[in-house]
């Protein structure tokens, strides 16, 4: 007499393969794609580039922008900026040199260098009592500050600063000087706006 092999019924080892393709992709999901906004899109982190110099000369203007492909922030330097070295990112442009642009959810990082005209060419030059500009964002953007202080009342000639925040929610707004620094100083100003997937 010979005693019957016990397998298992292959609808159990189907059923165990099913089980362990939906927990994989189920971890997949959960650790690799980061997760979505109300937008559909994946947040990100926005590194910004800019030069401050009085309005007759050209006011903010962004020189660079990049997604930062990593989470810690580049070393920062009030005399030298941001240290890219080794630093993992994506560049991008911007619609224009004045528009700061987000999408909900995600977060940005601001650098400004001020630029003293007095020292940089011809008139006009900035008032004699002005020691710098300054930054401040407006207009009723729910935003949190993450990494600095907003407003700067005073960024020294020559120097940098910078401030991250994470925006919250879609609308306009706008960045402007906040140390009179010439006669067009109200004009010193630029937009920025946080769209859904943008």
């Amino acid at each position: 007499m010979q005693v019957p092999k016990r397998h298992l019924p292959v609808v159990g080892v189907l059923g165990l393969l099913v089980v362990a393709a939906a927990g994989g992709s189920i971890a997949y999901y959960q650790y690799v794609h980061p997760p979505q906004t109300a937008c559909g899109t994946h947040p990100v982190h926005r590194l910004i580039f800019m030069n401050a110099i009085i309005e007759e000369r050209g006011g903010f203007s962004i020189f660079n922008a990049a997604i930062l492909n990593q989470t810690s922030l580049p070393a920062f330097s009030n005399t030298t900026g941001a240290n890219l070295t080794g630093l993992h990112f994506a560049n991008y442009k911007t619609a224009d040199n004045i528009t700061l642009s987000a999408s909900v959810d995600d977060t940005v990082t601001v650098y400004v260098k001020a630029i003293s005209t007095n020292e940089t060419g011809p008139t006009p030059t900035q008032l004699s009592s002005a020691t710098g500009h300054g930054f401040d964002i407006g207009g009723g953007l729910n935003m949190q500050v993450v990494n600095g202080t907003l407003p700067t009342f005073n960024i020294p000639w020559g120097t940098w600063y910078t401030v991250t925040f994470h925006v919250t929610q879609q609308g306009t707004g706008d960045y402007h000087c906040t140390q009179t620094c010439s006669a067009r100083h109200p004009q010193m100003r630029g937009g920025f706006s946080v769209g859904c997937g943008s």
